[in-house]
């Protein structure tokens, strides 16, 4: 699929995704990207990234107007790398390993847990059916 800007996808089910598109949409002010949760994609559209509803349960994805798929803590990093000073703090977590290590690492941790956090935040939580492309539902 063709992409004329790019594209962010996220867990439109969960509580803290939705509030991290919130904070997203204010970084991205001038709309470079497009923000959507992958339930507005059917399965064949999510295929032509080579995705699916399982791997975008799991992190978010950004997938570039060259058609390149970056997820996780790289989805995030190419995101915040569009815009200053966000910028710096990615320029950081490039050029000290350690950084980028960790940060994979708690961006795993977080998304594992992001159903209690978002419980915790008193948050809407995740629900499997909502997860899932329309035709997958049946």
């Amino acid at each position: 699929m063709k992409l004329e800007k790019t594209l962010l996808i996220y867990d439109g089910d969960c509580g803290i995704c939705n509030e991290g598109v919130r904070c997203a949409q204010k970084i991205d002010r001038d709309q470079k990207f497009k923000i959507k949760p992958f339930q507005n994609f059917s399965s064949e559209e999510l295929a032509s990234w080579n995705l699916n509803a399982e791997k975008c349960v799991h992190e978010m994805k950004v997938m570039s107007i060259t058609g390149k798929v970056y997820g996780g803590a790289f989805g995030l990093n190419y995101f915040l790398w569009q815009f200053w000073p966000w910028k710096i703090f990615v320029f950081f977590i490039y050029v000290i390993p350690i950084l980028l290590l960790l940060e994979i690492l708690g961006y795993k941790l977080f998304a594992k847990n992001r159903h209690l956090i978002s419980k915790w935040m008193g948050l809407k939580s995740c629900e499997l059916s909502a997860r899932l492309p329309p035709e997958e539902k049946k």
